[in-house]
C-alpha cells in the first residue's frame, strides 16, 4: 500500500507510519486542523493495511465516514481526510501516473450517476492528482453563501 499526498508517495511498511504536521512524521501533512501526530497506518500480520487516529479524538475521515478509535481497514482507492487535507491510498503495483480506482463518495454516501437518477454508479477510473493548495469548492461555496446572506441582510433589512 502507498499513500499519496502533495505529489509524493510513501510506502506503508510493517512499522507504524505516522501522518501529521510534525516534521518527524513519516508523511508530513501541513494544513488547517492537521495535528502533529494525526493518524497511524500499519500493516497487520495478515498483510492488510489499517488506519486509526494517532490520538484520541483526532478527526479522521475514511471515504467520508469518521474513523473512531478502533483501526479501520485501508484499501487502494480509499481517501483519508484530516483537517483540510486529503490523502489517497494507492496500489503500489500500479505504475506512477497510471489511473487508480478511487472510491468516489460525497459526504460518505456512494456517488449517484447524473445520467440515471436512482441508480448507483460504480467507482470511476481517474488519474491521481496532487492537491493544488487552492481552497476547495465546498469552502468557496460556503463563503459565497455567507457573503450573499450578509449582503441580503444589509440591503434588505437595514436598507
Amino acid at each position: 500500500m502507498q499513500l499519496a499526498f502533495g505529489g509524493h508517495r510513501v510506502t506503508v511498511t510493517a512499522a507504524d507510519l505516522v501522518i501529521g504536521s510534525d516534521p518527524s512524521a513519516a508523511l508530513v501533512v501541513e494544513g488547517l486542523g492537521v495535528l502533529p501526530r494525526h493518524a497511524l497506518v500499519r500493516v497487520r500480520q495478515d498483510g492488510r493495511t489499517e488506519v486509526a487516529p494517532a490520538v484520541p479524538g483526532a478527526l479522521l475521515l475514511l471515504n467520508g465516514a469518521r474513523v473512531g478509535n478502533a483501526p479501520r481497514l485501508l484499501e487502494p482507492g480509499d481517501r483519508l481526510v484530516m483537517g483540510d487535507r486529503e490523502i489517497t491510498a494507492l496500489d503500489p503495483e500500479a505504475p506512477a501516473g497510471a489511473a487508480q480506482r478511487l472510491n468516489v463518495t460525497m459526504m460518505g454516501m456512494p456517488a449517484v450517476s447524473p445520467g440515471r437518477l436512482g441508480q448507483r454508479s460504480t467507482p470511476t477510473e481517474v488519474p491521481a492528482a496532487a492537491p493544488t493548495g487552492r481552497p476547495s469548492r465546498r469552502l468557496l461555496l460556503i463563503v459565497g453563501v455567507l457573503a450573499a446572506v450578509l449582503l441580503g441582510y444589509f440591503f434588505l433589512i437595514r436598507g
